[in-house]
């Protein structure tokens, strides 16, 4: 983490001082004017270079038209006049170009950041920077590269609803208080390597649509919710797999760090996923991984070993039915059916008392080769129900 000696004042960063052009928020309430003020300036200065594809993308997350529309020439001498007053004549600053990177890195904002809604055209450096106060940046658009990398929030962050269109590296950062990430957006890479959160963490509605999050070396808070995120597919080459597999893999130890018994078996589920594509085709252990997934969800779903019980159950009944001299009897169809009741239940010691020795031996030979597969089938559909209900229900 930067030393307290190098960080640079925020005052003395001209993006500061253009993102804040009409003033600074207070500790407590945000003033709400002042935020669409400088939002409204920010947007417009960055609008000279915005194209017709990112300003249709805008328009459809709800950005005004006006805030889209570049400065015209007097409002820009306008503009320049009120840049010139915010920075009180520091001989160092000046206006920043729309096209240039922008550069928070080293900067200790020592008040709240308010840049909700902001949007941003190329690539953004936040790295190495400390937010003393609250960092509001809900709904703020990234359309380059941002770095957050070894940044220090020392209160809430607040990136709810953010779009994050290529990669948004926060390695290293450290979240000392909420880290809110609810419905964000992560087209590309999002790298959270060695990023440390100390209080609750939201992910719950994110989106991660191209690549899964690398936490590898984070450290995560109890309190880190998941639900509702969508996770991206598998990429269907070598490189995605394995990225998928190293980054559900390191999600799966973090949970059962914390003791977070269903997010464990959630990510756990999804590893296994993407490590079938690493398996080669026919392969033993590719056709077990598909079993496994098929028959109960990885050890999860009390559903489907149910289901296919049901399944093998009906064939059985179906079969020994078929098979029977008088197919309009009644009493050949209960027989079909205690037949199959037996067979694939024969693990308890019930099953004997319902299908006897005697017949079984005036069975077909068919009819027996089903008996023996309902058996065996049986006994590993009960011993999946018995896992998924152990993984679903017990306590770690």
């Amino acid at each position: 983490m930067t030393s307290m000696s190098t960080f640079k004042p925020d005052k003395g960063n001209s993006w500061y001082c253009l993102a804040t052009l009409y003033g600074e928020q207070s500790d407590s309430a945000i003033n709400e004017q002042l935020a669409e003020r400088n939002r409204i300036a920010w947007n417009r200065w960055q609008a000279e270079i915005l194209d017709e594809k990112k300003r249709s993308i805008l328009l459809n997350y709800g950005f005004s038209e006006h805030e889209l529309k570049p400065f015209d020439e007097t409002e820009k001498k306008q503009f320049k006049k009120d840049f010139a007053s915010r920075i009180n004549a520091i001989p160092t600053l000046s206006l920043p170009e729309p096209r240039e990177v922008v550069d928070f890195s080293n900067v200790r904002f020592a008040r709240r950041v308010s840049i909700s809604k902001y949007y941003f055209l190329g690539v953004v450096d936040f790295s190495s920077t400390n937010f003393n106060q609250v960092a509001d940046l809900q709904g703020t658009h990234f359309f380059d590269s941002v770095k957050f990398s070894k940044a220090n929030f020392q209160s809430t962050s607040n990136f709810d609803s953010a779009h994050f269109q290529s990669t948004a590296n926060f390695d290293s950062a450290h979240f000392q208080s909420t880290a809110n990430f609810d419905s964000v957006r992560f087209a590309e890479r999002a790298n959270f390597l060695n990023t440390k959160f100390d209080n609750i963490t939201i992910f719950a509605k994110a989106r991660f649509e191209s690549k899964v999050p690398d936490f590898r070396g984070a450290k995560l808070h109890e309190a880190t919710e998941w639900h509702e995120v969508i996770w991206p597919y598998i990429l269907p080459n070598p490189e995605g797999y394995w990225q998928q597999v190293y980054a559900y893999e390191r999600l799966k130890q973090e949970m059962e760090r914390l003791k977070k018994h269903e997010d464990e078996q959630a990510f756990f589920r999804m590893e296994l996923r993407a490590r079938l594509g690493l398996l080669p085709a026919w392969s033993i252990a590719r056709w077990l991984n598909c079993s496994y997934r098929a028959l109960s969800d990885y050890g999860y779903s009390i559903a489907r070993p149910l289901l296919w019980m049901f399944g093998t159950f009906a064939f059985g009944a179906l079969v020994f039915w078929l098979g029977s001299a008088d197919k309009n009897s009644l009493m050949e169809l209960a027989k079909a059916v205690k037949f199959s009741f037996s067979s694939l239940f024969s693990i308890f010691p019930i099953s004997g008392k319902v299908m006897t020795t005697e017949e079984f031996t005036c069975l077909s030979a068919f009819a027996k080769i089903v008996v023996v597969a309902q058996s065996i089938f049986g006994a590993l559909l009960f011993f999946l129900l018995g896992l998924s209900l152990r993984n679903r229900f017990r306590m770690k």
